[in-house]
């Protein structure tokens, strides 16, 4: 992700039990995400803005001043109101990431990750 995105930071939130796992400091493990990603929902995407930084920030990234973010949901664009988590691909370029660009591959790499990490679909509740 560093070289494919030209990022000098990313950021892994991870919806789930991993309290065991000795994960790099750049991932993190979380019982519920933060609730600022309910407006990712609609787009699955953000890139840019001040609010951006703000979540990067709460991300744990060392990443400081006037910076750009690109933050993708993990998961399915149908359903994003239970993501598996938050990827977030940081640059010390305040325009490398910028509103209005293309995401798509943002998207599907949200997707593409999102199910390694839930390969299965959860078992139906029993009545």
């Amino acid at each position: 992700l560093h070289d494919t995105f030209k990022a000098d930071d990313v950021r892994l939130l991870l919806r789930g039990a991993g309290e065991h796992l000795t994960l790099p400091d750049w991932v993190s493990v979380v019982s519920e995400l933060p609730e600022w990603r309910r407006e990712l929902a609609g787009q699955a995407v953000s890139c840019g803005g001040e609010e951006n930084r703000t979540w990067a920030r709460e991300l744990g990234t060392p990443l400081e001043g006037d910076t750009s973010w690109a933050i993708a949901l993990l998961g399915e664009p149908d359903d994003l109101t239970r993501p598996s988590g938050v990827l977030a691909l940081g640059s010390r370029d305040a325009k490398r990431f910028a509103p209005g660009m293309s995401t798509d591959f943002l998207v599907q790499l949200g997707r593409m990750v999102g199910g390694l990490l839930h390969p299965f679909p959860e078992p139906a509740a029993e009545d």
